[in-house]
């Protein structure tokens, strides 16, 4: 008896654990689906330091002394680019709402003394350290960056994320500290090398566009314009920038080609209320009245002429009888001597039908 009860018990672990056994030779045959490999942040070897190199070669060039390359800020320019590649987005606030001026105070540059900060960014698709340089020359806030007196010292970073290259560039100085000034040769003694030639720039700058009367903003291309430098001479997002337009990264500009800033802004014109159109009054239906005849007939010619006992009163035709007959008019004796006659032998017709007769 026991082992009657035992067998149902016995069968129904059986096919669990032949279930159990299928599924798992059904999963082990099963060919791994293929996961993308995660976008990982790497650095860039030597770029920050030739990054440096091209901007000191601007800031000599406008007859300033190089920048010293100060490891503080050298720290704080690659943790900004490593983060901005790690959002895969160009920013200026730091991943805790910092600002530049706060991560350079913060890092301990100055050692508690007023200092002053700039911070240039680029970014764009392998993007190179002369490419973030033809950015930054035409906008005179980035061109201010590495050529303002104040600034002393610089650091910069470089971290990519895929294809997509992202530069830092920080200037800064300590209040109250003397500029240094390049020595000059006694006099008498060997004749000074005149300073290098400004080189000519290998684009135009950027010239923004005046907004057209419907809002829009377009610019026309030049020699060696980039999207990335157009985008920032209009400070305007380069996703807007490509959207709008239809383009990638990866694009090229030809010299000419209008590109859409900002678009036209679209206006709700008013729509025009249609004026009402005069027609027939629900009182005046076109058709014959109910008190109308069928045949032709000749209508009286209304009558302009108003009683002096309807003052201002509109009377209607065929209706005159209503009216009191005017003062002066002869009273209708024939018609009243006809009613009486006919009111008496009324009376004889009642007397006689009774039986009374006269005497």
């Amino acid at each position: 008896m026991f082992g009657l009860r035992l067998f149902p018990v016995l069968r129904g672990w059986g096919l669990a654990l032949v279930t159990l056994l299928v599924a798992g030779l059904v999963t082990a045959a099963a060919p791994p689906r293929p996961q993308a490999a995660p976008l990982t942040v790497a650095t860039c070897p030597g770029q920050a330091a030739t990054l440096i190199d091209l901007v000191n070669g601007v800031r000599t060039g406008a007859g300033l002394p190089a920048f010293e390359v100060n490891a503080t800020l050298m720290a704080v320019a690659q943790a900004h680019s490593e983060y901005q590649a790690s959002i895969n987005q160009g920013t200026h606030t730091g991943p805790d709402g910092s600002r530049p001026y706060d991560r350079v105070k913060a890092a301990g540059y100055g050692e508690g003394r007023h200092i002053y900060v700039s911070e240039n960014i680029a970014w764009g698709y392998n993007l190179t350290p002369q490419g973030a340089l033809d950015m930054w020359l035409p906008s005179p806030p980035h061109y201010q960056t590495m050529t303002g007196p104040l600034y002393q010292d610089v650091g910069a970073g470089c971290a990519r994320n895929g294809n997509r290259v992202y530069f830092t560039l920080v200037a800064a100085g300590v209040a109250g500290r003397a500029p240094r000034i390049t020595p000059k040769p006694p006099p008498g003694g060997p004749t000074a090398t005149p300073p290098p030639p400004t080189p000519t720039l290998p684009y135009e700058p950027v010239i923004p566009a005046t907004p057209r009367p419907d809002g829009a903003v377009i610019h026309t291309v030049r020699r060696g314009q980039t999207l990335m430098m157009i985008a920032g001479s209009y400070r305007v997002p380069l996703e807007d920038l490509l959207r709008y337009n239809d383009l990638t990264e990866t694009s090229l500009l030809r010299i000419g080609q209008q590109l859409i800033i900002v678009p036209p802004q679209i206006t709700a014109t008013p729509t025009a209320t249609p004026t009402p159109r005069a027609g027939p009054s629900p009182t005046a239906q076109a058709g014959p009245s109910p008190t109308a005849q069928a045949g032709p007939q000749t209508l009286p010619e209304p009558t302009a002429t108003v009683s002096p006992t309807a003052m201002g009163r509109a009377q209607p035709p065929g209706n005159q009888a209503l009216d009191p007959p005017p003062s002066g008019s002869k009273p209708p004796w024939p018609l009243l001597a006809a009613l009486a006659a006919g009111f008496g032998l009324a009376v004889a017709g009642y007397v006689w039908t009774r039986g009374v007769r006269p005497v």
